[in-house]
């Protein structure tokens, strides 16, 4: 049985982002990059955001941890009265949980709304733009899908409005090459680098983060965690393409790398849509092109210990999200503590169900209490 409660949505949201914080800066280590592999990393951040996405509380195996002086407060904002409102509309009672639910799901549905507009835009514009026809592109692209066995088809447009070389695209993959005398070389590592985006999901896993920081666009822990995610498949796709490689070769896509960084266009000065394209080399991310740098220059090897130790944390993150859940605790008042004297004039036990319960002038006090010790208390609807 689940249930979901602020005190939940509270709870799930600090924990991952404490872990979300943990996480980039973990996997922002050379030692972790080069001995860890992608789908463990990225299974992690899809964990953490899945369970974002469904903040709900396991009651047959959760523990609730009472907050006698933080959460009390924190309850006492959440329920209380939004006066403005009520007193214009007295038969609704509106609090600060009910307003912040209301203006969470309206902002989701306006970012979902206009991430679909724009991503619907920009298909139609890549739909009335012809491939490019040109035989170095051509010849070098066919060579690169039989050399290493990618199935998919891709269209290649060539146009000076693009700020750098990208891909796009989850069923109809397309690659977007600013107007640009690449020599063959380049094209090389150009084109490599954005078949192995496909290969390797890159634009499904971009999609999957959009939705969430669609979902909680309130929340500026999963804008960072986006874009750390984006550096990492940059990151594991340039190690991918330098894979077994000599030292020229690593040489040659480092500049390549720097090139394209240098003749790339602001994104500021390009169109919306172009953010739902994946940039080889931004200008944007010129404090990432070092992390990049180290990785193509380090010897990538899977390391069972990191690899063991990235499912602890996984683990861990799990047990500590799904098992606890801290809600506000009250000390008892006297009233509270106060128990009339139990006699057979003014108690009686009740069978509900499987269960007894103790009744002392109509108030309920104890379940299922010990019987032989209350043998002067009638025993009734058994």
């Amino acid at each position: 049985m689940i249930d979901l409660t602020p005190y939940s949505i509270l709870w799930v949201t600090v924990v991952t982002c404490v872990f979300i914080v943990l996480f980039i800066f973990i996997t922002r280590m050379k030692a972790v990059i080069s001995k860890v592999p992608m789908w463990i990393t990225m299974s992690l951040a899809f964990i953490m955001c899945l369970r974002l996405l469904f903040p709900v509380e396991f009651l047959c195996f959760s523990k609730t941890l009472l907050s006698f002086n933080v959460f009390p407060h924190i309850n006492d904002v959440f329920y209380a009265d939004i006066t403005a409102i009520n007193n214009v509309v007295p038969d609704i009672r509106l609090t600060v949980v009910n307003v912040f639910c209301f203006v969470w799901v309206s902002g989701a549905v306006v970012f979902i709304v206009n991430y679909l507009r724009k991503y619907n835009k920009l298909c139609k514009m890549i739909k009335h733009i012809a491939p490019s026809d040109d035989p170095l592109i051509t010849g070098t692209l066919n060579r690169i899908k039989a050399e290493h066995n990618f199935k998919f088809d891709v269209k290649i447009i060539v146009n000076c409005a693009i700020p750098s070389p990208s891909e796009f695209g989850f069923f109809r993959q397309v690659i977007f090459l600013n107007d640009y005398k690449y020599t063959a070389e380049e094209l090389n590592y150009i084109l490599l680098h954005e078949l192995t985006h496909f290969y390797n999901k890159s634009n499904w896993i971009k999609l999957f983060m959009d939705m969430v920081k669609s979902i909680l666009w309130w929340n500026p822990v999963i804008y960072m965690l986006q874009e750390h995610i984006d550096n990492l498949l940059e990151i594991y796709v340039d190690t991918y393409v330098v894979r077994d490689s000599i030292a020229e070769y690593r040489l040659g896509y480092l500049e390549c790398i720097c090139n394209v960084f240098k003749r790339s266009i602001p994104l500021n000065m390009c169109s919306a849509e172009s953010n739902y394209v994946h940039s080889m080399a931004a200008v944007s991310s010129s404090s990432v092109l070092k992390m990049r740098y180290n990785a193509i220059c380090l010897d990538h090897r899977n390391n069972i210990t990191a690899c063991v130790t990235a499912f602890l944390i996984i683990l861990i993150y799990i047990f500590i999200s799904g098992r606890y859940v801290v809600q506000p605790g009250y000390e008892p008042t006297e009233e509270d503590m106060y128990v009339p004297e139990i006699t057979s004039e003014n108690s009686y036990i009740v069978k509900e169900g499987d269960m007894y319960v103790l009744y002392c002038e109509g108030t309920s006090y104890l379940v299922s209490p010990d019987l032989e010790s209350l043998p002067q208390v009638p025993l009734i609807n058994e």
